[in-house]
């Protein structure tokens, strides 16, 4: 009871300033494993006393090892934050995008390729492709997020299970899926879960490829808002903060340059996530 109560603080968040490790480390994540078991040892001794002589080792990673929790842990919280929070943002944006493609769809515009005028199009089709781009993406990380759905717990050293309760990966992971109230399961091959992160990998893919949309969708803001004078400015965009610091009077495109900027990031992290993905030498990936 003690180690659920400490742990419990841990998660809310009582005790951040007691994780001090660099995100650069060895690789299997052992160090951040311990430094989360020799802090909620210590919390949880001082919360049974004196002497509470709760150990992290013998204790608290009671039949567990960093080589299926931080997989799992991986597994989890990204999980989690994709049904949480990207989704339905994607999902919001998607709608706000095909409000826009009707309230749009009276309006005749040129339509350009190659960045030359083309036939027209009206800038609710425009606005629509946007729109259908989202729908697509929704789909995509849909299916990303159940490649995380196995989780290596159980798997311990090198996926063989020694040193664990044959019933404690079943139930911790049924506890876990109660909670998040997401669906978790054991992993089909403990072998293929801690030697590969290929489900990882996906997932990234899939967060590129988004990423890409919106990158383009917001390069085409940027564009189709440019000017006034000597640009397009086929739309007007809100203004979000004064121009540039030697030009008052301009309204720069700053959200879509924000966007592009994050996508930019995203990208640059699905190509590292590849990189480490192929990190998994024998029975462990170690990036």
């Amino acid at each position: 009871d003690a180690v659920v109560e400490a742990a419990g603080e841990v998660a809310e968040g009582k005790w951040d300033d007691e994780f001090v490790l660099d995100i650069y480390q060895t690789g299997s994540g052992t160090s951040t494993n311990m430094n989360a078991n020799e802090v909620m040892a210590r919390r949880a001794s001082q919360i049974l006393g004196k002497d509470g002589g709760v150990h992290p080792n013998d204790h608290v990673n009671f039949g567990q090892s960093s080589n299926d929790v931080i997989p799992s842990a991986i597994h989890v919280s990204a999980r989690v934050a994709l049904e949480r929070d990207l989704l339905p943002a994607l999902i919001h944006l998607r709608n706000a995008l095909s409000a826009k493609a009707v309230a749009f769809d009276h309006i005749v515009k040129s339509g350009r390729t190659h960045l030359m005028d083309a036939t027209p199009v009206r800038l609710g089709q425009q606005f629509g492709g946007y729109s259908q781009q989202l729908t697509k993406g929704i789909d995509r990380v849909s299916r990303a997020s159940k490649e995380l759905i196995e989780l290596a717990l159980g798997g311990t050293a090198v996926g063989t299970g020694i040193n664990t309760h044959p019933e404690f990966a079943a139930r911790a992971i049924a506890f876990l899926s109660e909670e998040l109230e997401l669906e978790f399961r054991e992993a089909e091959d403990h072998f293929e879960a801690q030697a590969a992160k290929d489900g990882v990998v996906s997932t990234a893919g899939a967060l590129n490829t988004i990423a890409t949309s919106f990158f383009k969708i917001a390069d085409d803001v940027r564009w189709l808002a440019s000017g006034p004078t000597s640009g397009l400015h086929e739309i007007r965009i809100p203004a979000i903060q004064p121009g540039s610091s030697i030009m008052p009077g301009k309204v720069n495109p700053v959200m879509s340059e924000a966007m592009m900027m994050v996508a930019a990031r995203v990208m640059g992290n699905h190509t590292t996530v590849t990189i480490a993905g192929q990190r998994g030498n024998f029975e462990l990936n170690v990036m």
